[in-house]
Order: structure tokens, then C-alpha cells, then sequence
């Protein structure tokens, strides 16, 4: 009876039959379906050793709706007497009162749209019976409403019910990439990591997303510092623990997964199995030791060209030739040495092959503002276009592909002047020169471009900057040609200074060979050019703008070098390299959804614009901090919530003995490392009683990300609203849409309560509009024609929902309303259902914590290798400060009845240094006090940011 009965998932779902999240579930949640009910019971009558089976009896004709709803589990309590005295007591804290949000949603709303589209009763004809045998007696166990055991057969009795597999749920990262020069470009969502796990695995536990680098000896406290990273998934698995009883039995550990290796500046590399290597240029060559032995001692010359449209990310294309100028190809990472401005920097390899056929694009300007003084003059014209590129075409091998200006070649070929000249006379086109080279070059995957225009450009003025940035940082070989009677000289200017590119006048006398020089270089240099580098230079060594000098050099033999001279733009002109936005894919039941984890938001077709430069940042600083989704049945029990919250803080007391020992003997003492957050314990805790059963439809799935980049701590919670959709036991439609709504509006009011910033405290008292599914938002109050383009992507994500808009843009969030349930759930304008706590100042600890916790999250232990450079470091405790202070006040919260703030804060953490001390002796490496002191400075500076900001 203390096990709450909840209907199935939907209406026709068999009651006999119907499990959401199992027994294991229903024992951390203290709720169920009537068969989960059933399943806990069996096990329980098993591990006191009774023979057990679950069958199905004849529905009891006394048995009502109403009966099963009354069973509920106890409030937790603390047992009187318990000594709190080192967490101070306070009154409970604030309740949330989702009455009056749910009555401003239920006025706005039609009368006739505020019912369920399916009720679901609960009540079935057939009812789960356990049949259980002990010291050879034989009973049955209904545990529904007021039945409990019988001695006599039930009417109705079946055979053994067959088991009941619960869904899988899988989980997808994906990313957003740069461009990467002479690769070709999409603005596709791109698989980095894939997982998918069983019910049972993930019910109650906690899945990290996580980028530690694919070599552990690699790791340095700068998140910069480490260019490799390896996407993963690891699942902490609170529930493996041997203290824990589990109606499935024990639950083996799970280990990470993992994706191909990426770097911080663009570009993924995968593991072919058996040594084989392929990275975005195509397979990375693998030599055996003594023909990479060979090929080294070759080198002579080291030829260079960097590219630093992108700073700090440089990109360098790197030809090593022998003596007699012949490309060497097959060298690896390790072999080159690469400096700027005379400073080290940590590189990456993309390739180490030239291009075998290279691409160069036409871009020619089909437009009608091209004028000439004669037709026979364009035809000259075109005639000379077309002998350059077919002699360059016999002088070098490549492929030409032509393309109307601001469109993608049809195809690739080797160039043909006859070809050339029925395009330029038949083809038709605007004047989008932006678009052609910052954009349709880029997609194409060309490698040089030759573009002919007047240069009237007709490009969309916004997106101007932004292709033009995309151009900067592209590394494309630009022939830049002049063409007509009259042409604009400051755009040409803009594209031969922003591309590097050289110009060519059409009048010249030596204009075709000329011409023919270029693409011949462009092309040799892509075919021998076999290694192309990347590295970031370290946020000290950074300069606003002007010339520097990047130079490889052989590891083994410094006197074997290149150097070559880039610019710096300034930081408005700059293009971006690398990960520009971080999505989770989560499929549960069937039911996938997308949710933005940085990087720009999805247009109402499903496609992502180019990322812009605050994208690039957003998805660094996640990349260096933790993400984390929750899996629950619905709400733990507060029993359940604080248990886990204790044993992740126990779980830390290994490490706290290895201070200043090497990494392997980190990573064994803290294999048992937990992390269990305290606002997503604080977020999922039960919430208001209701006279209803309101549940999920499947597990509830909550999505935090905690950054600490360089504008301070970031916390995001988002209540995934897809995945969280509400289902009430009732058979009254209007009734178990206002329950769902209740529910709903509570679990997004108490957002506010475990961040600062939430959605629905953004839209306290704001006066609502209403805008029906589909209907179009053009008629909405108080909005601008472009604060209502601010708003269409969020409110395209949720057309087919009830959207409730205040009547000024000011909260910059709103409230959705699922039809079909009477879901509610408050969301930002970037589609994320939650909160979000900021600390904007400059907080580099926390950073570098993070940063460290990222490593842990992977391995399960906390990998302090900043311990050992050096001679001091915070060592093992600055690498579990921030998460220390996070689940003690998680701990303390639950305790208090709220969040803590202030002096309370301030008091957990001095707590929280005596429990390590106590726990794990501080070691010589760490100095003592100084260790302790650098402890507590870690805790009370994320105690100020969480109770001043979160």
C-alpha cells in the first residue's frame, strides 16, 4: 500500500501488461502500474525466500479508480532525535503554488481545447495477481485498493504472465562543424557518439556527456591546451552499488562509449579498425617503421602556408619534399614540431596526402547588371577565360566544376574551353558574390575558385558578415577577375583582401597566361601539399591583429623548417574553425527528439544557419564542462533522491588518499567515483500532492550542462517537454487535463528554485496571448516585425502546441501547452525547457575544475594530472571542489526543505573541508594547510556563484 498506483502509458494499453520503468523504478519512485506493483512484490517475496509468479485474475467488481489512487508513499521524514548539528535547520522553504500560472493558462485557453485527447481510467478487466508459495503453502497478492492476500484461487486465474521488455532508450551527440578548407561544407547535424541502453540500465541514473582527451598523459588544467578530444558517454550507475537492492538484481557496470576523435578546430578522425586511420580529407596513410623511417630521413624541404583567418585557429598546408622537390606524404603528428611567434603550440594532423584531383570552381556572374561595350567583346572574353583553364588543366591535373554565381557546379570535370564557353554564354544568375564564395565554394569542397563578376554584389546585406567571415577563415585560393564595362572596385578590393586572393585584369596582354599560372600553382600545391595542420594559440599568446609567423619543423631535426607570414583580422572579420554547436538526440519509447545544447537554433525546416562566433565560444565552454541527463521514473522518492546524494559524497573519500600520487593510482582508488548533482535532485524531488495519479509517459528526462568559461559558472537545466508529456488516471477528460497541467506547471515553477533564472520565473505575472496549433503568431501584441522574427524559430519548434506569449518580448520566454496531455512546460526562446544560472565573472578555477571533472566523468575517478607539473597544485580536492559543494548543498537542501543561500551556504562548505580532511589525510605534494586552503577557496567561490547567481 505504500506504492502508488499509475495508469498505464495510453488508454488501450493492457493493464496486465503495461510497465513504463519496471520494479526497479517503481521501488525508487514508490509508484507504479498495477504490473510494476506486481513485479516489486515478486521480487520482494523472492529475496525472503518464497517461489513467486505474477498472473492475471478477473478484474474485482469492488475495485474502482478511486481505490487504486489512494495508495501513496509516506513523507519523508527525519527520524527526531538525529544530530544535524553541523547543518543548521532552518523552516521549510518556499512551496511552489502553480494555482494561479494554471488558472491564467486554463482562461486563455478555450473551454473545448482544454480536455485530453485520450483519457486513460486505469481500470481494466483483467487485474495483476502475484501467486506465491512459502514453507509450502500457496497464497495470492492483488496489493490493489483494499485486497491484499486470499488463500483461494482467484476467478479468472491465468498461467504465468510472459515478461514485459522495456524500451530501449538511445542517445545521439551531435555536432555542428566550421568549415574546414577544401572539405566540403554542410550545415547538417553530424553523429559524434551514439549509446543506447536498456530501462532498467538507466532508470535513476545519471548519463554524462563528456570530451576527455583520447590520451590520458595529454591532460592539462587549460581545456585549450588539449586539441584531441573523444566524444563519450559514460554512465555513472549509482544503482551498481553492492549496497543496493534491485528487484532485477545488480546491475553490471557499464562502460563508457566512445566516438571518433575530434579536434577543437574542426574535424573528426576515425579509428578503421587495424591501424587504419580516415580524417576529413579522406584516409590517414599508416607507414610501417621502417618506410616512415625512409620517408623521414627524405625530407630536405619543408614548404608552408598558414592560414589565419580564423585566429586563433591557424590552419597550415604543408608540403615536405626530398631533395629533388618530390611530396613525401605518410609522416605523422609526431614528426613535426610546430611554433608561433617562436612559442610551442599543440597541433593536430588532418591529413598526411595530397589531393589527388583537385577542385577549382568558376564562379561566373550571369547577371544582367554585367555589361559590355560589344558582344564580341564578352565572347573574347570568354574565350581567353576558357584557354587558361584548359591549358591549366594540361599543365596540372584538376577538376573544374561551373557554377552560376552563388550556386554549386552540377558536376566535375577536366576543364574543356568549348565547355567553358557554353556555360558563360546560356548560364543565368544573380549577382551573390558573398554567397558563391563565403557559402556555395565552401559546400562544394573547392579548393581554388575563380570568380567573375562585375562585383554589384546582390547578396542578402544581413548574412553579408557572416559569409564574409566564412571567406576569411576559408583558405581558398581566390582568382579574382573584373569583368564588364563598369565594375565595383570597393566590393573586388573587399574580396581580394578578406580571401588573400590575387587579381586579374581581363586587359592585360599576358591575362591568360597569367591566369593559367595561378590555377596550375593552386593545383600543384593542393596535390603535393600532403599534410594540413591546425593548432589554437593559447589565449596569452593572442594578438587583436596584424602579421605573425607560424614555422614546422621536423621533431628530429629542427634545421629541416618552413615558415610563412599570416594576418590576424580583426575580431569582427574573423572566420571560425572547429565545433559550432552541440545537440543530444534522445530516443525513448520509440520517440526522438533534439535538444540544443549550444550553437544556433533550428529553423522551422529542420536545417541550421551558419554558426556565428558567440556559437563557437557557447560550444567551447561546453566542450570543457560537464553535461549531464537524468533518467527518472517519474519523481523519486526523497528517501531515494538524498540516499544517492550521501553515497556520491562518500564516494569521493578515496581520493583524498592518493594527493600527489601518479594518475593510475587515482583512477583505482576513485573507480567508484559518483556524481549526483544537487539541483537535479532538488528539481526532481516529489512535487505537490495531487487527488490524481499524474505521471510520465515514460522515464522523465532532465538535460543540465555546467560550464565555467571565462564569463564564469553556467548552470542550464532543460526539462525535455517531448519526453516529459503527463498522463493522468482519470476518465474525465477536462479533469485529467487540468491535473496534467497542475503537474506540469509545478515541476517548471520549481526550476526557479534550483537555479536563479528560469523560464517560468521570466513569466511571473506577464499577461499572456494565446496562439492556437499552427496558427500563425503574425497577430501577436505588442511585438516589432523584428522581435517577432527573434521569436519564429521557437515558437515554429512548438507550432503543433498551445502557446501562451506575454504581451511584450521583455521575459524572453513562454509557455507551452501540449494538446493531446495538458503538458506545460515554460521555455526559453532558444526551445530549452528550464533554468539557467549565470556568474559573470572571470572564474578560470572554476574552468580548470571543470575541466578536470570532464576527465572524471570518463573514467569514473578523478584524474588530478595537474597534481604532478610543477611541484603544487590544488591537487585531487580542486578537481571535486565544485562538484563537492554541488551535492553537499544538494544533501543539505533536501534536508532544509530548500535550496540553501547565503551564510547557510557558506556554512556547508566549511562542513564539507572537514569531512574531506577527516576522511583523507592531506599528503606532502599538497603543503597542508595550503592544500585545505585551496579547498576552501574552490568552495566558497562556487558557493558565492551558486547562492548568488544559481
Amino acid at each position: 500500500e505504500r506504492v502508488a498506483v499509475l495508469p498505464p502509458p495510453g488508454a488501450l494499453d493492457d493493464v496486465t501488461q503495461a510497465m513504463r520503468w519496471g520494479a526497479d523504478g517503481a521501488l525508487r519512485a514508490g509508484a507504479g502500474t498495477l504490473r510494476e506493483r506486481a513485479e516489486l512484490l515478486k521480487a520482494m517475496l523472492e529475496a525472503m525466500g518464497a517461489t513467486a509468479k505474477v498472473k492475471a485474475a478477473t478484474w474485482p467488481s469492488g475495485l474502482t479508480a478511486q481505490a487504486l489512487a489512494a495508495a501513496r508513499p509516506p513523507a519523508f521524514r527525519l527520524e527526531a532525535g538525529t544530530n544535524l548539528d553541523l547543518v543548521r535547520m532552518n523552516a521549510a522553504g518556499p512551496q511552489v503554488n502553480p494555482a494561479p500560472v494554471v488558472e491564467a493558462l486554463l482562461a486563455a485557453l478555450p473551454a473545448e481545447q482544454a480536455k485530453v485527447a485520450s483519457p486513460v481510467s486505469g481500470v481494466g478487466a483483467s487485474l495483476p495477481v502475484v501467486e506465491y508459495t512459502l514453507d509450502g503453502v500457496t497464497r495470492w497478492a492483488f496489493a490493489a485498493g483494499e485486497l491484499g492476500e486470499v488463500d483461494a484461487a482467484p476467478a479468472g486465474l491465468t498461467a504465468e504472465l510472459s515478461p514485459v521488455s522495456l524500451p530501449k532508450v538511445s542517445v545521439r551527440l551531435l555536432a555542428l562543424f566550421g568549415d574546414l578548407p577544401g572539405v566540403p561544407s554542410s550545415q547538417q547535424l553530424v553523429e559524434l557518439v551514439k549509446g543506447t541502453w536498456s530501462t532498467e540500465q538507466l532508470v535513476g541514473n545519471r548519463l554524462q556527456v563528456s570530451f576527455p582527451p583520447p590520451d590520458v598523459s595529454s591532460f592539462t588544467a587549460d581545456p585549450e591546451g588539449m586539441p584531441l578530444r573523444s566524444p563519450a558517454l559514460a554512465l555513472q550507475g549509482l544503482a551498481t552499488r553492492e549496497a543496493l537492492w534491485r528487484p532485477s538484481g545488480k546491475l553490471a557496470a557499464t562502460p563508457p562509449v566512445t566516438g571518433p576523435v575530434i579536434s577543437l578546430s574542426g574535424g573528426r578522425v576515425f579509428d578503421l579498425g587495424g591501424g587504419a586511420l580516415e580524417g576529413p580529407y579522406g584516409p590517414i596513410a599508416t607507414l610501417s617503421e621502417s618506410r616512415h623511417a625512409e620517408v623521414l630521413g627524405q625530407v630536405a624541404t619543408l614548404e608552408v602556408v598558414a592560414q589565419g583567418g580564423a585566429f586563433p585557429d591557424v590552419v597550415l598546408t604543408v608540403a615536405a619534399k626530398d631533395g629533388s622537390g618530390a611530396g613525401l606524404e605518410g609522416l605523422s603528428a609526431a614528426d613535426f614540431a610546430v611554433s608561433d611567434e617562436g612559442k610551442p603550440q599543440a597541433l593536430t594532423l588532418l591529413s598526411n596526402a595530397g589531393v589527388t584531383r583537385p577542385k577549382v570552381m568558376l564562379a561566373y556572374d550571369c547577371s544582367g547588371s554585367v555589361s559590355w561595350a560589344a558582344p564580341a567583346d564578352k565572347a573574347a572574353f570568354d574565350d581567353a577565360l576558357a584557354q587558361a583553364l584548359e591549358s591549366a588543366g594540361v599543365a596540372a591535373t584538376y577538376d573544374l566544376g561551373l557554377a552560376a554565381m552563388g550556386a554549386q557546379p552540377t558536376g566535375w570535370s577536366a576543364p574543356n574551353a568549348t565547355a567553358i564557353k557554353s556555360f558563360a554564354a546560356t548560364c543565368v544568375s544573380a549577382s551573390d558574390v558573398w554567397t558563391a564564395l563565403g557559402d556555395a565554394a565552401l559546400v562544394a569542397g573547392a579548393t581554388a575558385v575563380v570568380v567573375v563578376s562585375d562585383f554589384d554584389a546582390s547578396d542578402v546585406p544581413e548574412r553579408i558578415p557572416a559569409l564574409q567571415a566564412r571567406l576569411a577563415a576559408s583558405g581558398l585560393a581566390v582568382a579574382v577577375i573584373g569583368a564588364g564595362t563598369t565594375v565595383k572596385e570597393a566590393t573586388l578590393a573587399d574580396v581580394v583582401r578578406l580571401s588573400g586572393g590575387k587579381r586579374f585584369d581581363p586587359k592585360d596582354a599576358g591575362f591568360t597566361a597569367a591566369l593559367t599560372g595561378f590555377v596550375v600553382e593552386a593545383a600543384k600545391r593542393a596535390r603535393a601539399s600532403a599534410y594540413r595542420l591546425t593548432y589554437r594559440v593559447p589565449r596569452e599568446q593572442r594578438t587583436a591583429s596584424g602579421m605573425r609567423t607560424a614555422t614546422v619543423a621536423l621533431a628530429a631535426r629542427a634545421a629541416v623548417s618552413g615558415s610563412a607570414p599570416y594576418e590576424v583580422p580583426v575580431a569582427s572579420a574573423r572566420g571560425q574553425l572547429g565545433v559550432g554547436g552541440l545537440y543530444l538526440e534522445l530516443t525513448v519509447n520509440g520517440r526522438a527528439v533534439t535538444r540544443r545544447l549550444s550553437g544556433p537554433v533550428a529553423n522551422r525546416f529542420g536545417t541550421y544557419p551558419v554558426p556565428g562566433a558567440a556559437d563557437f565560444v557557447e560550444t567551447q565552454d561546453l566542450i570543457a564542462g560537464v553535461t549531464t541527463v537524468a533518467f527518472e521514473p517519474g519523481s523519486p522518492t526523497t528517501g531515494a533522491n538524498l540516499d544517492d546524494l550521501i553515497a556520491s559524497v562518500l564516494s569521493l573519500e578515496p581520493l583524498g588518499k592518493t594527493v600527489g600520487q601518479p594518475l593510475t593510482a587515482t583512477l583505482s582508488a576513485a573507480e567508484q567515483l559518483r556524481v549526483y548533482s544537487g539541483a537535479l535532485a532538488a528539481l526532481v524531488d516529489p512535487g505537490p500532492a495531487s487527488t490524481l495519479a499524474v505521471t510520465p509517459e515514460q522515464l522523465r528526462v532532465v538535460v543540465m550542462t555546467e560550464t565555467a568559461g571565462y564569463h564564469g559558472l553556467q548552470r542550464r537545466l532543460d526539462v525535455v517537454p517531448e519526453l516529459n508529456r503527463a498522463v493522468v488516471a482519470s476518465s474525465d477528460a477536462a479533469a485529467a487535463f487540468r491535473a496534467a497541467l497542475s503537474s506540469t506547471v509545478a515541476l517548471s515553477l520549481r526550476e526557479g528554485i534550483a537555479v536563479k533564472r528560469s523560464a517560468a520565473a521570466a513569466l511571473a505575472g506577464a499577461a499572456l496571448q494565446y496562439v492556437a496549433p499552427f496558427a500563425s503568431p503574425s497577430s501577436l501584441e505588442g511585438f516589432s516585425a523584428e522581435e517577432l522574427a527573434r521569436w519564429q524559430r521557437v515558437l515554429d519548434q512548438y507550432s503543433g502546441w498551445h502557446r501562451f506569449v506575454p504581451k511584450t518580448p521583455a521575459p524572453g520566454a513562454l509557455w507551452v501547452v501540449d494538446p493531446a496531455t495538458g503538458t506545460a512546460v515554460a521555455v526559453f526562446l532558444d526551445g530549452s525547457g528550464g533554468g539557467k544560472c549565470d556568474d559573470a565573472r572571470w572564474n578560470a578555477g572554476l574552468q580548470a575544475e571543470l575541466a578536470l571533472l570532464t576527465l572524471c566523468a570518463f573514467y569514473q575517478a578523478a584524474a588530478c594530472e595537474a597534481a604532478k607539473k610543477g611541484g603544487s597544485a590544488p591537487g585531487v580536492y580542486a578537481c571535486v571542489g565544485a562538484k563537492v559543494a554541488s551535492v553537499g548543498a544538494g544533501v543539505a537542501s533536501l534536508l532544509a526543505g530548500y535550496f540553501l543561500t547565503g551564510a547557510e551556504y557558506y556554512d556547508l562548505a566549511a562542513l564539507v573541508i572537514s569531512v574531506i580532511a577527516t576522511l583523507g589525510p592531506v599528503g606532502p605534494a599538497v603543503g597542508g594547510i595550503v592544500g585545505l586552503g585551496t579547498l576552501a577557496l574552490s568552495l566558497y567561490e562556487t558557493a558565492d556563484a551558486v547562492a548568488e547567481n544559481c
